[in-house]
This record gives structure tokens, C-alpha cells and sequence, in this order.
């Protein structure tokens, strides 16, 4: 599952990710390109962001064209694990241990304006 989201302040950042990482234990944050927003990577089984992989996977003319149709900044492997920012683990429950998980009953990211004023 890939989820982009373009951040806010953040605490709603916290809120999105530890929703997100509630339903998918194995999970990576990615800063966007041109530090739009985030990419939050999930999936049933581990992750590994395997440096030599995807520094292979570059070599594959089809994948950097594909990838440079959308993706201008990461057009070298080091470029786009450069965005790379936290995996599943100890990091991230230490990240969202204070933020809630984001449900019908408590849409804690709906209508922001309405927490902002007096």
C-alpha cells in the first residue's frame, strides 16, 4: 500500500502515520519530491531498503524513464534513498507513541480550520 499525503502540522503528521502503521506493522516513510509530503510504504511481510538493490535496479533503463516521467529529483539510486526517512520498529513506535489512530469517531485530521481558531 502506498499512501502520499502532503503534511501539516505535526501532530496530524503523527496522527496519519500511526493510523497508517496500525493497520501495516511493516512499513517506510519517504520524503516527496521536492520535499512535498510524505510516501508512507506499507506491506503484509518485512521490509529492507536494500542500498545495493536499488542501486541495481538503476541500471534498468525502463525503470529510470518510467521513474523520471514523475520523479525529476530521484533519477539516481543515492538521489532517492536520500528521502528515505524511518522504517518499521522502535523509531516509529517512539514516534507515534503520543498520537492517536485516526477513526470514524474521531476524524482527529478533519476540518483543521475549526481547531485553529479562538
Amino acid at each position: 500500500m502506498c499512501l502520499w499525503f502532503l503534511g501539516s502540522n505535526e501532530q496530524d503528521n503523527l496522527y496519519i502515520c500511526k493510523t497508517f502503521y496500525s493497520v501495516f506493522r511493516n512499513m517506510t516513510i519517504w520524503k516527496g519530491p521536492h520535499d512535498w509530503g510524505f510516501y508512507l510504504l506499507g506491506t503484509s511481510a518485512p521490509t529492507n531498503v536494500d542500498r545495493s538493490k536499488i542501486e541495481r535496479a538503476f541500471t534498468n533503463p525502463r525503470l529510470v524513464n518510467d521513474l523520471s516521467e514523475m520523479i525529476r529529483s530521484a533519477l539516481q539510486a543515492s538521489r532517492l534513498l536520500n528521502r528515505f526517512l524511518m522504517r518499521d520498529g522502535k523509531n516509529l513506535d517512539d514516534l507515534t507513541e503520543t498520537a492517536s489512530i485516526i477513526t470514524d469517531n474521531y476524524p482527529y485530521t478533519e476540518f483543521p480550520l475549526w481547531r485553529y481558531l479562538p
